[in-house]
Formats: C-alpha cells, structure tokens, sequence
C-alpha cells in the first residue's frame, strides 16, 4: 500500500483489530450506525414460490450474486399479506445482509439487497442511519471484518445481532465515507475484470481437461481404430473391441459407515470423507490427507488400494457422486455417506477412477441424483452407470496418457489460479486499509469535492424501521 498517500494525523483507535486511524475519524458501536435485524423461519410450505410481491431471500442466496455485491433472484417469494402473518420484517431497499449462524457464517459474504424482501431467520439484516453512514461504505467495512472472530464457538458457530450491534468500526463523515466506497468501486472492479479474465481462462483449461479424460476413456488414443454404437446416449461410439459395462458386472457396491468429526485426529489412521471427495480429491486419491484415532477405527469402513469411493449425498445434480480411486498405500478407512465400489474383476485402477469420473459418467450420475435441499445418491442406483472399457493392457496406455497430459494442464491452472490468489489478497488487502483510513483516497477521486454535499436520502420504510427501534 506504499503507493497510497497517509493522513497527515492518527490516533489510537482503542480496538486491536483496527489500530490506529486518521484523528478526525470516530470508531463506533455498529449499533450506532444503523439498526440490526433478524430474519424470520420461513415454513416449508412457502418455499419454492415466485412471482409474489417481495423475495424472501435464505441464506443460501448469499452465494447466488451476479457481481458479489447485490442478491439477485430467488426462487422464493411471499405476499405482504402472508409476510404480515409471519411476523416477518420487511426489510427496505439497499439493506445489507449476511449469514450470522452455521457453516455459512464462516464464509463472511456480506450482500446488499436492491429491493424489499424478507430474510429467514439464518440471516441478519443492517439497515445503515442515513445520517450516519453509507450503505456501500458499510458494504466494504463489514467485508473487511471477519465474523468468525468475533461469533461464538461451537459446533454451530452463531453471531447474533446483540454482538453484532457491540462490534466496534470506523466512522468517517458520510461525505469521505462516500469517497472511500467511490475509489474501492472503482479500484475494485479493476481488480475484479483481471480475475474474471483469469478464471474465465482456467474454466477454459478445466473443459480441455474434461474434455481430453472423455473423449480418452470412450474412444481410445488410436484415430483409427474401427467404433461401434456403445448404445448409450452418454457415451456415443466405442471401440469395437472395447466392452461396454455396468459398474455391477465390474464390482460389489457396499455402503460405508463413519462416525463424525470429533474423531478427527493431527495424526493417526488415514480416513477419507465423504467431503474431501468434492473439496480435496480428483480422480485419484494418492496420498490421504485426514486421519482419524486408533479408538474410533471399528466405527468406520476398511478400504482396500483399487477401491472407488462415491459420495452418495451433495448439494448439487451437476456433482453428485463425485468419485475418486484409492490408490494410496498402506491401511486406510472411509467415513459414512460413501458408497465404495470394490472391483471384483482385473481392472486398471487409475483408467477406472478416470472413466467413473468422466463427463459422460458424471451425465449418468447426475440423472440419477434425488432429493431437493440435499441431493442423494445409492449404490442400487449407481449399479447401473455404465463405462467403456478396454483390455487391459489398454487400459494402463491410457490411464498413464491421462495423467501425463492432465498434469501439464494442472500445473497451468495452479500458477493461474495463484495470481487469482494474489489478487483477491490486494483487493481484500486495499478494502481493509481504505475503511481504516490507513490509506487518504481524498486526492484519488475525481471529482471528490462534490462528494461533500451529497447526501443520501433515507428510504421511507428504512427511516420507519430505525425510528421503532429508538
């Protein structure tokens, strides 16, 4: 940040996480800032409904943004009417929301809403005084400040809006908090075009790489091999000499069992979960990254080396059974909510967990996934997915191509998605220093004296809300 200019005076801010900040600024209770609300439980019996007149918006819209800022459409929607019924706030225009409870609280995504909506009761919303603060400079503020520090521990982590309300933040004039929120637009959506331009290129890699694993494990490396109709939609032509197959007439499918993670161990018994298949493994699993401890071993399932791992839940269609071989050495164990895939005939174990994990198998798989909050799997319905399979000997060929050809794409998205890396650090690393004012963007804005004069006007049914509350 050494090519930003600094305030010419700081004081101490009296909060550790923020340090010192430009002398004329305040630092001040959230609360203070505007008013805090809970969302309301959303009955089951009211979800998937749109059309109504406001968006009821569950926390996991938060992930859903066009362009990380705002929420865009749900799929679910109530009538002023049913929302008077519930009990539910109808929060105003340009609130903001976020998770404040579970897994989601975690990920620290802060949105803006554009229009009224309801909230479930899994989220907070802040609406900003529009005396006291801006809602895009609060957007960026409260993006800078992890929650997790602050949220109470537990196996369902929580932060409710009375700790909330206590944090403590930075509070400039609204006219600088306008010029703050004015440069990180800007410098932001620099940062934020190179990204997209880089992931869109990594997208690109990652459909070559699909592609070639495809088009590898259904036709062969030889172009002029004689093909024939394999008879599924999925897989199109065959080598004449390959067979086409069901999982069932390759191995035994079995259910795993496991406990949970409070067996999860620094050291121990190599274990994979049904998790680590979608966040941790490709493929092929050769060096097993979680463990579990000697005392929980009986309650989990042996695994053998050439064993195909299934995850048989998910929050996906496009994902669902993600798979991956286990090629690592020495004992190892599987926890619940896999399905194992135990070969009973001689088959290469690499070529195996490439043709499983191929988009034409990945297409059977996804057809088959049931349920709607959680997508499901089972092992009757994963007994039907059907591979191309080469001799043997072919099959090895073509599993060590594979992973040669992958390899060489693979270390190209590593060092990509390393710059992507380094850029979100800048771009988080330039929010935090502009809303603590360690950073003076006065000079950085064209036009900034304007800003001056320009206020907010406050949303009718937000100004209602902040007066109820006082």
């Amino acid at each position: 940040m050494n090519r930003y200019p600094r305030y010419p005076q700081y004081k101490d801010s009296g909060v550790e996480w923020i340090g010192e900040v430009p002398a004329h600024w305040d630092v001040i209770a959230l609360k203070r800032l505007g008013t805090l609300k809970g969302g309301t439980g959303f009955p089951p019996d009211m979800q998937g409904r749109s059309g109504n007149e406001l968006p009821f918006y569950k926390v996991g819209d938060l992930s859903r943004s066009p362009n990380g800022i705002t929420l865009g459409e749900t799929e679910h929607s109530i009538s002023r009417k049913e929302a008077s019924i519930l009990g539910a706030t109808i929060f105003p225009a340009n609130v903001l929301v976020w998770a404040k409870i579970g897994a989601a609280l975690l990920l620290n995504r802060r949105r803006i809403v554009p229009t009224a909506s309801c909230l479930d009761n899994n989220m907070t919303g802040f609406i900003p005084n529009p005396s006291k603060a801006s809602t895009k400079f609060c957007f960026y503020l409260l993006s800078s400040i992890d929650f997790s520090i602050h949220a109470k521990p537990g196996a369902v982590p929580s932060f409710s809006e009375g700790d909330q309300g206590e944090l403590h933040v930075t509070c400039p004039s609204i006219a600088e908090q306008s010029i703050i929120a004015d440069f990180l637009d800007r410098e932001t959506a620099r940062i934020d075009a190179l990204i997209a331009k880089k992931t869109r290129f990594i997208e690109l890699l990652k459909e070559k790489r699909a592609a070639l694993i495809t088009h590898a494990v259904t036709k062969g490396l030889d172009p002029e091999v004689k093909m024939k109709d394999s008879g599924v939609e999925w897989i199109g032509e065959v080598a004449e000499h390959w067979e086409v197959l069901r999982l069932a007439s390759i191995g035994h499918l079995m259910k795993a069992n496991g406990g949970n993670r409070q067996d999860d161990a620094d050291s121990g018994i190599p274990c994979i979960r049904y998790g680590d298949l979608y966040t941790t493994y490709d493929f092929l699993i050769r060096d097993v990254k979680t463990f579990i401890s000697n005392e929980s071993v009986s309650n989990y399932t042996p695994i053998q080396h050439g064993d195909l791992l299934f995850a048989a839940s998910g929050e996906t269609f496009e994902e669902i059974g993600k798979s991956a071989v286990n090629l690592a050495e020495g004992c190892a164990y599987c926890g619940g909510d896999i399905i194992v895939l135990r070969p009973q005939k001689p088959v290469n174990p690499v070529f195996l967990g490439y043709a499983t994990g191929s988009s034409s198998a990945q297409a059977q798989k996804s057809m088959m996934g049931k349920g709607f909050t959680v997508i499901h799997l089972y092992g009757d319905q994963l007994r039907n997915v059907v591979i191309a399979v080469p001799p043997e000997p072919e099959q090895k060929v073509i599993g060590d191509m594979i992973e040669t050809e992958t390899a060489r794409i693979d270390a190209i998205i590593g060092k990509v998605q390393e710059s992507i890396d380094l850029l979100k650090e800048r771009r988080s690393a330039l929010i935090t220093a502009a809303v603590t004012g360690k950073v003076d963007v006065r000079g950085l804005v064209p036009n900034a004296i304007k800003h001056t004069s320009r206020e907010e006007k406050p949303h009718e049914l937000g100004t209602q809300l902040l007066r109820s509350d006082v």
